[in-house]
Parts: C-alpha cells; sequence; structure tokens
C-alpha cells in the first residue's frame, strides 16, 4: 500500500540500544503494528513539526473516543474548517482536504485549536482534559 504524504508517519530515532520511537505518539503507533509488519525507513532531513506532532496526537485520541480512524477525523475536521482544494469535475466539483504540509507551524497551531473546538461538542468535553487523561493512563506526563 502506498503512504499518503499526509499520512502520519512513525519517527524513530537512532540510539545506542537501536532505533526507538521519538514521541509518545510514535510509540503508539508502532505499538499497533502487528508483528512481522516490514517498514521502510529514511532518514529525516529536518525534524518533524511539533504543531504536526500536537495535530495527529489530537486525532488519534479523539478518533478512538469516536471509534474514527485518525485519518477520517483530520480530513473531516479539514473540510469543516473549510480548509480544501477545489477540483472543478464534469457536472460539478469536489472538495478535498488540504495537505497538512501547506499550513506553517502557527497555522498549524491555530487549526489544532479550532479542531478542538468543534470536537469539544461531539465528545461532550474538553479534548485537551482527554489528551491530559490519555498521556497519565500512558504514563507520559
Amino acid at each position: 500500500m502506498v503512504r499518503r504524504k499526509d499520512d502520519p508517519a512513525i519517527v524513530l530515532t537512532v540510539t545506542r540500544r537501536g532505533l526507538v520511537p521519538a514521541h509518545p505518539i510514535d510509540l503508539e503507533a508502532l505499538a499497533q503494528l502487528p508483528f512481522g509488519t516490514q517498514l521502510e525507513v529514511t532518514k529525516l532531513t529536518k525534524p518533524r513539526s511539533p504543531a504536526l506532532i500536537g495535530w495527529w496526537e489530537l486525532m488519534n485520541i479523539v478518533g478512538k473516543a469516536l471509534e474514527l480512524p485518525p485519518r477520517a477525523l483530520s480530513n473531516r475536521m479539514l473540510l469543516e474548517m473549510g480548509m480544501v482544494e477545489r477540483h472543478v469535475r464534469i457536472g460539478g466539483y469536489s472538495d478535498d482536504p488540504m495537505s497538512l504540509r501547506d499550513f506553517d507551524e502557527t497555522q498549524l497551531r491555530r487549526l489544532t485549536e479550532a479542531a478542538k473546538l468543534l470536537l469539544a461538542d461531539e465528545i461532550r468535553g474538553d479534548p485537551d482534559e482527554l489528551i491530559r487523561n490519555h498521556r497519565k493512563l500512558r504514563g507520559a506526563v
């Protein structure tokens, strides 16, 4: 299966012990893979964006609470916030969610905060509290 450029990558750090997940979200994603899964490793030329990490953490945690795949929730949030690329088609048009790579750090942080406001109604609570509780359960406070 070909990876979409917006799919959250699992980032690993080279240490004396070998490859270890760079962030708690990477540890979770790695733990979800079945044994025997082969991974293709690419060296990063620049560190992953903290705002992008925050976006995917929100999508993963709230996605679990809503029983939705993180990418589907991400696409839905972008569509609801009007962050779309419009494509003219025969008989109409389609709106596709923009790539998260189109946004800089500040824009992505603002999008994450806007998504939290939209999601608060849906989860009937504070997404930040949900994230804090999730981190406590993982022991990553």
